[in-house]
């Protein structure tokens, strides 16, 4: 016999840096266990600063090594090691980040290290000297990896705003 019982999803606001209050879904008290430990961390809140204050040491210590960024920008695809995208910060500085936003988020805890979050961006960037403003899709999975959330998958692309 198939078991074809679902559980409840629950949910829970959290307020970060730079987005729209933030909601994460979970199910058992394990997976809130887990959100509230990401948001106890203050990644995403330390990262927001990072990118707005082009902090590439402490960049460095929120991606994991073998992270990869995935991204599309202005109709071209990107994807980088965490050297490649650590190299567009700090001195060489091939992205500045103006205003670092997003809505639409939400947080999904997987096993108890695991946490995926998507939505939408609509930051203001300059990418190798071309404006970027948005709107962006994102997915972005971060893992608590000797003792610290770390970003370990950053997938990120423009699209027109309308989903299908």
């Amino acid at each position: 016999m198939i078991d074809q019982s679902t559980t409840a999803t629950k949910q829970k606001v959290y307020h970060i840096d730079g987005m729209d209050d933030v909601v994460g879904e979970y199910e058992t008290e394990e997976e809130l266990a887990v959100l509230d430990d990401f948001q106890a961390s203050r990644f995403l809140a330390n990262y927001h600063e990072a990118l707005l204050s082009n902090d590439r040491a402490a960049l460095d210590l929120m991606v994991a090594d073998h992270t990869v960024y995935v991204a599309e920008r202005f109709g071209k695809g990107e994807k980088q090691s965490k050297a490649d995208f650590l190299g567009t910060f700090g001195e060489k500085r091939v992205v500045k980040v103006n205003k670092h936003t997003a809505e639409g988020t939400t947080l999904r805890a997987y096993g108890g290290n695991m946490v995926l979050k998507v939505g939408i961006s609509n930051s203001d960037i300059v990418y190798k000297g071309l404006p970027s403003k948005g709107p962006r899709i994102f997915a972005i999975a971060y893992m608590k990896l000797d003792g610290r959330w770390q970003c370990v998958v950053h997938t990120i692309m423009d699209f027109d705003g309308t989903y299908i």
